[in-house]
């Protein structure tokens, strides 16, 4: 299928998610099968202001193609300019409307944003009259029909829709009949998020809900091998056999080498991920604790690979 003028091959795609999904980690789950990746949340303002930091965020490259860069930001102007400066650099310019986070939502961007439809389509426009290929990502809200129609309007090529409302953030169970709802709704694709854990709820979304994709997002910290898993099983109705604790610090070294080779490297970072991929590796609590205390990456790297071969 595409997305405006991008192909995507395959049915489930990698979520936004900060501190997670850097270069070498979207490299990682694409190499697993994500058929796109999609950058940490970068601020528009910052964009314009030229700020390091999150121009480091939005840093993509070849080898992961195809991209989205997700923008956040309130004003129209800000996400347009940010939205022209970095659209060389992916191949999408995701916005994201439903993010929870109060720091973003006192700014009102995120999901502040879903009280106001008309900003929504103002903000979409302005971006796809640049001849950019925009998505938005929302999430359940009571004005859902009308920020729908609002992104479809605007030019947007594909929305991408949360269960969840602002309150639930990242909790309870997922609605997917506004997935539902927006796919009827829509002539644009609809990307189904939230809810879903393995194979059989990532197959039954696509049947509840008539989505195009399918986002994941949590259920991919430490287990980039879940987009393999679930494009098998949505070919063949077959389970791949679990990872061995073993594959799992292999996962783990080769996004330590990726990171070298796109000069990402930080000791939190990795310690961060080393967190992410310990419970493939069935770490014990005692473990948990020295590697928590932990100061040397290459230590880290000896007790991964020591609980790997218990």
């Amino acid at each position: 299928m595409k997305i405006g003028n991008v192909k995507i091959v395959g049915k489930v795609i990698l979520a936004s998610m900060l501190e997670i999904t850097n270069l070498p980690y979207r490299i990682l789950c694409k190499k697993y099968g994500a058929a796109l990746g999609v950058t940490e949340m970068v601020n528009a303002n910052a964009v314009c202001r030229n700020n390091k930091a999150a121009l480091k965020l939005a840093a993509t490259c070849e080898e992961e193609r195809p991209v989205a860069i997700q923008l956040f930001g309130a004003k129209v102007e800000m996400m347009k300019n940010a939205a022209s400066l970095l659209h060389n650099k992916a191949d999408i310019i995701d916005l994201n409307f439903g993010c929870p986070a109060r720091d973003v939502l006192r700014q009102g961007a995120g999901a502040a944003l879903l009280k106001r439809p008309a900003r929504i389509k103002e903000i979409v426009q302005s971006i796809t009259n640049q001849g950019i290929t925009v998505t938005a990502k929302v999430r359940k809200a009571e004005r859902m029909e009308e920020v729908l129609k609002a992104i479809e309007e605007g030019g947007a090529s594909a929305v991408t829709v949360h269960g969840r409302t602002v309150p639930q953030s990242h909790s309870g169970k997922a609605d997917w009949t506004v997935i539902k709802k927006a796919k009827e709704m829509l002539s644009i694709p609809v990307i189904g998020n939230g809810g879903v854990r393995d194979e059989e709820t990532a197959k039954r979304m696509i049947q509840e809900t008539g989505c195009d994709l399918v986002m994941i997002g949590r259920e991919a910290i430490g287990n980039p091998y879940i987009f393999s898993r679930i494009n098998h099983f949505l070919k063949t109705n077959e389970k791949l056999p679990p990872l061995t604790k073993e594959k799992y610090l292999s996962l783990f070294l080769e996004y330590i080498d990726l990171a070298k080779k796109y000069d990402c490297e930080s000791f939190e970072d990795f310690k961060r991920k080393a967190y992410a991929f310990m419970p493939g590796i069935k770490c014990s609590t005692t473990l948990w604790e020295s590697i928590a205390r932990e100061k040397n990456l290459e230590e880290i790297k000896n007790l991964l690979k020591s609980a790997s071969v218990q």
